[in-house]
């Protein structure tokens, strides 16, 4: 009787603990969150108790605690929980809450790997590929995700899919569209108004969103429903597919119903929609529902491919490849897979990465096998801390952020990295001793640069050129900025054409500043200004020397040239705008004569 007392309590703590799950990714439901979590932890749910302990480290439902999070993990891993060995390791390999250790962040972080937890696994993987303090190793690496993308690509959606929003904040600034990626709660009112006027591609749209979780919108199957039934009466095919989509995969208001499902991939594929006819393929290919027939679900799936529709394409090579309905043919799978996958079909990459692992149909390949199992990892559950992180960022909560996007770093998120160092530049954090933001965020930019992140490769030419807590090494920043500018960076060509100018890093040559100048305007015409400015002020300079040099052979006159160019130069860019002020003024005033 005790024994099944003890577990009815311990479903009652899990469907708690389910709940808030549930609501982890709606930023307006923190409180229900945290009222769930609290009670199923004090039922005795041990998933709850590892949730609060990330909460209290990232600042995230509760308010951030560093002291509350160590007791709590130092608690659990007594117990053996893995994934509180993974948020130990990642305090003392960012140096938050302890003085950095990396050999200890790597005891942690193996230990948890071998318990199973799929983050450590992630952080070890990515590891081992970069070879950051730890001997490079493909091999190593490859066994690591391939074992995290088995387990996340079975949650990952077989009709509809939705990649991870990443947001780089260090380019909102200047670029408004990023911002508009997250839907305020404003525009999504005005979106819900004209959706209840009877908007039907609206209702799709908020009915996709809601199922999808895109663009900062509450995952929520309810609204999704609500939604897609309106958009289904009104007469549309592809509310039709979604919704056959939900009962397929069954949700709250859509238990799992394969009748429904039939009716309603049936009624949009009659259509000739391609997500309808994507999803009568799948019945017909797995049996769900009706009699196995793979002919059948091989005309569907080639109808919905011929339209370009990615997941038709992608169930074209799994068909291809395992030879249902058709010939074997590991060619046709390969360019199948390929097409999907740059079309950003993750399933579609876990297959090629297969097949590059194995040399199935294509040469063996360790490192792309690694890069494509790395995509599809990056798309499991914990990539929802962007949206958190993102909305303290938004918040003012840079501490919160910054902790959620340095754990982000940590698994190899090449954006994760870049917004961590932006952050810790800002010099705004309390967690963090002011002598330590420098040394930290250039390790955060050495890792994004290494994913081929062009501003991010400038940025450590930044730090070697004005030393930014390291000592001055021009010779090191003008190869950064070499690498940089390889890689189509305007600014990076725009600095060297600089340090030609003025032979900072490199011997001094015009002509290469000239070269670099003219190069940085064809990769980004954005630098057309400045680089107007500096090749007019370099002109200018370059004539009055040569003038001077041909027709005054006063030596001590050209000295005197030269030292006035000396005290000019190196604010020339304010001289130059002050004589075309002047110039520009004199202009208007003699139209105005």
């Amino acid at each position: 009787a005790e024994e099944q007392q003890l577990k009815e309590h311990m479903k009652i703590a899990d469907d708690l603990y389910s709940k808030a799950v549930k609501v982890l990714s709606n930023s307006r439901s923190k409180k229900k969150r945290q009222e769930h979590l609290v009670q199923a932890a004090d039922m005795g749910s041990d998933k709850a108790v590892v949730r609060i302990a990330y909460a209290f480290l990232f600042g995230d439902c509760f308010p951030q605690n560093l002291e509350f999070a160590k007791e709590l993990f130092l608690s659990l891993m007594e117990e053996g929980a893995p994934c509180a060995q993974t948020g130990f390791g990642f305090m003392y390999g960012a140096g938050i809450g302890f003085n950095q250790s990396q050999a200890r962040a790597i005891l942690y972080y193996t230990s948890a790997g071998l318990g199973g937890d799929l983050v450590a696994k992630m952080i070890l993987g990515y590891r081992y590929w970069k070879g950051i303090l730890m001997p490079q190793n493909c091999e190593a690496a490859l066994s690591q995700y391939r074992s995290i993308a088995k387990e996340v690509s079975k949650h990952l959606s077989s009709i509809h899919h939705c990649s991870v929003e990443l947001i780089r904040i260090m380019d909102m600034p200047e670029n408004q569209s990023l911002k508009d990626r997250i839907i305020d709660l404003d525009v999504y009112h005005y979106y819900a108004f004209i959706a209840e006027r009877g908007d039907v591609q609206t209702q799709v749209s908020l009915g996709t969103l809601h199922l999808s979780g895109d663009r900062g919108f509450e995952r929520d199957s309810h609204k999704a429903f609500y939604y897609l039934h309106k958009a289904l009466k009104a007469g549309s095919s592809e509310a039709a597919a979604l919704l056959g989509k939900m009962y397929l995969e069954g949700t709250e208001p859509t238990p799992q119903d394969n009748d429904s499902a039939f009716r309603c991939f049936k009624w949009a594929a009659d259509r000739g929609n391609p997500v309808g006819l994507t999803g009568l393929g799948v019945m017909y290919l797995f049996g769900k529902g009706v009699p196995v027939n793979h002919t059948k679900a091989f005309e569907l799936i080639k109808k919905a491919a011929e339209q370009k529709w990615t997941d038709g394409v992608f169930h074209l090579g799994l068909m291809y490849l395992y030879g249902y309905g058709v010939q074997i043919d590991l060619k046709a799978a390969f360019q199948y897979f390929t097409f999907a996958s740059k079309k950003g079909h993750h399933l579609a990459r876990n297959y090629l990465a297969q097949m590059y692992a194995k040399g199935i149909g294509v040469h063996r390949s360790c490192s792309t096998a690694v890069q494509l199992f790395m995509d599809v990892c990056l798309q499991g559950s914990w990539s929802e801390m962007f949206l958190q992180a993102y909305a303290a960022f938004r918040n003012g909560d840079i501490d919160s952020a910054l902790a959620q996007y340095l754990f982000l770093a940590e698994m190899g998120y090449e954006v994760a990295q870049s917004n961590a160092a932006y952050l810790l530049e800002l010099n705004v954090s309390r967690i963090f001793k002011d002598a330590e933001v420098y040394q930290l965020a250039f390790v955060q930019w050495q890792r994004a640069a290494s994913h081929g992140y062009a501003p991010a490769r400038v940025k450590i030419g930044d730090y070697h050129y004005y030393g930014y807590g390291m000592d001055v090494d021009h010779e090191a920043a003008a190869v950064h900025y070499h690498l940089a500018a390889v890689e189509g960076s305007a600014q990076a060509l725009f600095n060297l054409g600089y340090m030609y100018e003025q032979g900072i890093g490199h011997k001094k040559d015009i002509y290469m500043a000239l070269k670099m100048y003219n190069m940085a305007i064809i990769a980004s015409p954005d630098a057309y200004l400045p680089v107007f400015l500096a090749i007019c002020k370099l002109s200018i300079t370059q004539l009055f020397l040569d003038y001077y040099t041909s027709m005054v052979s006063s030596t001590i006159f050209i000295a005197q040239i030269s030292e006035v160019l000396e005290v000019v130069e190196p604010q020339w860019d304010l001289y130059l705008i002050v004589m075309l002020t002047v110039l520009l003024v004199q202009l208007i005033a003699n139209r105005i004569r």
